[in-house]
């Protein structure tokens, strides 16, 4: 008979292993030490789970936690090994105000990038500072706030050159006649941060919905397809999958009607829909898709496009009628997400900061 121990431990071994075998990769591949490790935990979790059904032996308290935690981290991580090996992944973003182990290790990393710092545990002003510093240097962003893409770049001691830097927030600021912290709000609060997954391929968001009126539009009657596609194919929204996962959804799409499916995502940092690459200015959805996968700095130019064709929401950001910006740009519901409250916000640190800045300009001329 089993102690509860070992059954709990049997669990966890055959837990970690199903979920492991039955990861999808959506078209990304692993790099090799990663499938090692794959195979490695595969055969580990394997054997031990054989090894408890077979000869039931005792398994002590620390042994049967161990095997729960590994489990639930695999689980978590949705059996993809490579996110559990890369650990700017575990890092959550911070900024002002924040605190904890992450804060320090942050605060460590960026003394040893050159940006010293006292180990305090809490993102406080000098924290904040020498992140955007740090950006500055390496050419992202220099927001202030310790992501993916600052976790990356102080691994790596350079950017990715798909990423968005200040250049191009300033290049937005003045096609749109706005002063720059106009678009650092909007990018910190209506922007996802990142435009690209770790695997490279733009971030997307599928809407059936959408899906359902593109085919219609083509002569399709989406009707019959339904039965058989409701993830991907209805006139409600709904079957959201994040991540990886919108471009197995995206796949079967494709399937049905190619340019259909791509009209029919989101795409990029600031999810613009597909379907409106012709009122945009682009050549085709070919060529809007393209773009997307090419920076972030075009994806801020699809941002760009969208704001300048529609002159009641062009009008609102350059008043800096937030409310007003917010509705227009994420629709009625804005206000239950508070978006026009945290445009306002960022938009007046942002511009504080400016202010200071300059002042300290006129100053060393002086």
């Amino acid at each position: 008979m089993p102690t509860p121990l070992a059954l709990i431990a049997f669990v966890a071994h055959f837990a970690t292993l199903v979920r492991v075998l039955t990861y999808r990769r959506n078209g990304a591949r692993y790099r090799h030490h990663a499938s090692w490790v794959a195979w490695a935990l595969v055969a580990v979790m394997g054997g031990s789970a054989i090894e408890l059904a077979l000869h039931i032996g005792q398994v002590n308290i620390f042994e049967a936690a161990a095997a729960v935690m590994l489990a639930v981290f695999v689980i978590r991580a949705r059996g993809n090994v490579a996110r559990l090996l890369r650990s700017e992944l575990t890092m959550k973003t911070h900024r002002l105000g924040d605190g904890g182990n992450d804060v320090a290790l942050l605060q460590r990393r960026l003394t040893r990038a050159g940006f010293p710092l006292e180990v305090t545990h809490l993102y406080d002003d000098a924290t904040e500072t020498a992140v955007a510093a740090f950006q500055r240097k390496i050419g992202l962003v220099d927001d202030g706030i310790a992501g993916p893409k600052t976790y990356a770049a102080l691994s790596t001691g350079q950017r990715d050159l798909k990423q968005l830097s200040v250049a191009d927030l300033e290049r937005a600021a003045q096609t749109l006649d706005v002063p720059i912290a106009c678009v650092r709000a909007v990018n910190e609060v209506e922007s996802s941060g990142m435009g690209f997954l770790h695997d490279g391929r733009p971030i997307i968001l599928f809407e059936r919905h959408i899906f359902w009126k593109r085919l219609k539009a083509r002569g399709v009657d989406p009707a019959p397809l339904a039965a058989k596609n409701r993830n991907i194919l209805s006139q409600t929204p709904g079957g959201y999958q994040s991540g990886a996962a919108e471009y197995t959804r995206l796949a079967a799409a494709e399937l049905i009607d190619v340019a259909a499916a791509w009209e029919s995502a989101s795409w990029g940092a600031f999810q613009v829909m597909g379907y409106r690459w012709e009122r945009l200015g682009y050549a085709s959805v070919d060529d809007f898709v393209a773009r997307m996968e090419a920076s972030e700095a075009d994806q801020l130019d699809a941002f760009v496009r969208y704001v300048k064709a529609d002159a009641a929401l062009t009008a609102a950001l350059r008043a800096r009628k937030w409310a007003a910006f917010a509705k227009g740009y994420n629709g009625p519901k804005y206000a239950a997400k508070l978006y026009d409250v945290k445009l306002e916000r960022a938009y007046a640190r942002y511009a504080a900061r400016d202010a200071v800045a300059a002042e300290d300009g006129m100053a060393v001329l002086a």
